[in-house]
């Protein structure tokens, strides 16, 4: 008797003689996802994108350094065109985007408090 069974991560099957394994089979798969639609392809630059949201923060080895990384939430783009960046490289190329925290008014200016008087 031979019995299999499978999975999304591989397949297996044993073979049985008088209720014991006398003999086995694995194999892994190689998971490959398959997209119905692929992703858009976005050019920054071309949508005048800003950085606007940090999503997620990483440290990526690059040769014997250790580089900060962040997950952007472009503007102007859609939620699915997230991008891994250098931390130091972006935030420099863009000192003064929304996602490093600087509050700002719906009209466009920068917020500052106004002193009350008691």
């Amino acid at each position: 008797m031979v019995e299999t069974d499978a999975c999304a991560e591989g397949i297996g099957a044993v073979l049985m003689q008088k209720g014991q394994p006398i003999a086995f089979l694995s194999k892994a798969l190689d998971y490959s996802p398959v997209f119905s639609q692929l992703p858009v392809t976005t050019d920054i630059e071309a949508a005048e994108a800003v950085p606007e949201a940090v999503l997620n923060r990483r440290l990526e080895r690059k040769g014997n350094t250790a580089t900060p990384q962040v997950q952007i939430k472009w503007s102007r783009l859609s939620e699915m065109a997230t991008t891994w960046e250098d931390y130091n490289v972006l935030r420099q190329r863009f000192p003064d985007a929304p996602a490093w925290g600087q509050a700002s008014s719906s009209a466009g200016g920068a917020v500052t408090p106004t002193a009350t008087k008691t």
